[in-house]
């Protein structure tokens, strides 16, 4: 056998396979005889992968987009469908990321606090708030911030956090007043929960 040609073992003769676009013959050689093999197409599961790949991008690029909306305060167009829970509701889902953004931002302001009580030997007054991350409250020497970089951020809703020095339950209170506005309300969320 020479590379893709095989000889007839009767007369001798070389035997070429024929190759198209729709199929490929493979030739193989048993001890009487020659046998054509055809090749099987190749698999469409290759196609129907892409393109359910294809729909689940689109689907994320969908609910991508009202969660975006919902972010920026735009009004969107909400699925008729999502009240029955076969799609979940972006606005359950942009509270949630809220919540969790809300939660990380109390996180990163806690550990600025701890790094100017650190060099000022105590934490902001509530008088001070959290503007003495950025600024140097008192002009003191031992100040070596700004503690946060582009001022004090605003909650998720737009509102600035509430800080109490000393705090209720902790040496400080760090609230955010969650989606309603309004303080002591159950959806706060502070540093003590």
């Amino acid at each position: 056998m020479d590379g893709d040609s095989a000889f007839c073992g009767n007369c001798g003769n070389k035997i070429e396979p024929e190759e198209s676009a729709e199929q490929a013959y493979t030739v193989m050689e048993t001890e009487s005889n020659i046998e054509w093999q055809i090749n099987p197409q190749p698999s469409t599961k290759v196609k129907n992968k892409a393109g359910i790949s294809i729909v689940i991008v689109v689907l994320l690029a969908v609910g991508g987009y009202f969660i975006w909306q919902e972010v920026n305060g735009q009004k969107s167009i909400k699925p008729p469908i999502t009240g029955s829970g076969v799609i979940p509701d972006p606005t359950a889902q942009t509270l949630v990321i809220r919540n969790q953004t809300a939660r990380s931002r109390i996180v990163y302001l806690e550990s600025a606090l701890m790094l100017y009580s650190f060099d000022m030997g105590r934490f902001p007054t509530t008088t001070e708030g959290l503007q003495a991350l950025a600024r140097n409250p008192a002009g003191t020497g031992s100040w070596k911030g700004p503690y946060i970089e582009e001022g004090v951020p605003l909650d998720p809703w737009g509102r600035a956090y509430v800080y109490k020095n000393p705090g209720n339950n902790n040496k400080y209170d760090l609230c955010s007043v969650g989606a309603d506005g309004i303080e002591g309300t159950g959806d706060d969320i502070c540093n003590l929960k």
